[in-house]
């Protein structure tokens, strides 16, 4: 049996949750419009990109965003594909955002982004040429960027949860209460895995 491929991620917007998954699959990606390997797609002719795109692949979620990039219509990509329309208007807002200076609040940009991007490509900020995350948190903290954790309702609001989970995202108010009690973090831990004889 081969890895499920798995990943769970939370976040305010799909598009947020959308970036953080694909930063979650350990194959070195920093989300959509976030790494360089995204620009050999630049240099795919368009009418091959839009052929690829109907067949399901690892590799189809950068191909669907480069496809959107270089100015395919998302009805286009809904009839080519099959997917929902609402998926593909997703995968739109963060080609949209991407461009977009400075970016919209909750855009779904990736966590390692930060504001030496904005009003650019997301593909060629310095991160992907070197750049340290140490060096990105330093730019988010001088610009005022800085995480905020979010409760998941894990009683659906029926009573009172006494184990709930938190998130980080970019947002104004901390919704993490204070406690004596001692905690417990779980970090993301990548992709699930099913192995077989495991």
């Amino acid at each position: 049996m081969q890895s499920v491929g798995e990943v769970m991620a939370i976040g305010r917007t799909f598009c947020e949750s959308l970036q953080k998954a694909l930063r979650s699959l350990e194959q070195g990606r920093a989300g959509l419009n976030a790494d360089p390997s995204e620009a050999a797609l630049d240099e795919v002719p368009l009418e091959e990109l839009v052929e690829r795109i109907a067949v399901a692949t690892p590799e189809r979620i950068f191909e669907l965003e480069a496809t959107l990039r270089r100015g395919v219509s998302v009805d286009e990509v809904v009839t080519r594909t099959g997917i929902d329309p609402w998926f593909v208007r997703q995968l739109a807002r963060i080609v949209a955002s991407a461009a977009a200076s400075p970016p919209p609040r909750r855009s779904g940009r990736p966590i390692s982004a930060g504001p030496s991007g904005w009003g650019s490509p997301m593909r060629s900020w310095p991160i992907c040429g070197g750049t340290t995350a140490a060096d990105m948190r330093a730019a988010r903290l001088s610009a005022g960027v800085r995480a905020t954790f979010k409760t998941v309702d894990t009683c659906a609001a029926e009573f009172e949860a006494f184990t709930p989970y938190h998130y980080a995202t970019y947002e104004e108010e901390d919704e993490v209460r204070p406690s004596e009690r001692a905690r417990v973090i779980i970090l993301g831990s990548g992709p699930n895995r099913n192995r077989a004889g495991h």
